[in-house]
């Protein structure tokens, strides 16, 4: 039997979500990080934080001013992964910059990045 012909026989036993239980949102996961922390976290939405202004302004600049993803250098890709792995966590709060009540983005170590960005499959 084919790979295809297995992937056709998956999705034919899969029925579409009817309207009325269609979700609103996607719920958070709780995992435990490579260093033992523990954090609620969800693959951030972009098209929403873009249609709720939550995109930082240099995140923004950072983004529109390359007319190419292979113009951007090691630190606009460090930014870009940080801010999406800061909007990934639902608890703790994490932030990019320095605020009360919130983790830094800094404090969290590469291998939890890591383990963040590979469960969620996130992408620049």
């Amino acid at each position: 039997m084919s790979a295809d012909h297995t992937e056709q026989d998956k999705s034919s036993e899969l029925t579409p979500t009817p309207i009325e239980l269609w979700p609103s949102e996607v719920k958070p996961i709780t995992i435990t990080l490579p260093s033992g922390a523990v954090a609620r976290v969800k693959r951030p939405s972009m098209a929403l934080m873009v249609r709720t202004g939550r995109v930082p302004a240099f995140i923004r600049k950072l983004v529109t001013s390359k007319t190419d993803i292979g113009e951007l250098t090691g630190k606009d890709l460090s930014l870009l992964l940080d801010f999406l792995v800061a909007s990934a966590f639902v608890e703790p709060k994490v932030s990019l910059q320095p605020k009360d009540g919130t983790l830094h983005i800094s404090r969290i170590c590469d291998e939890d990045k890591d383990a963040v960005i590979e469960l969620l499959d996130l992408k620049v």
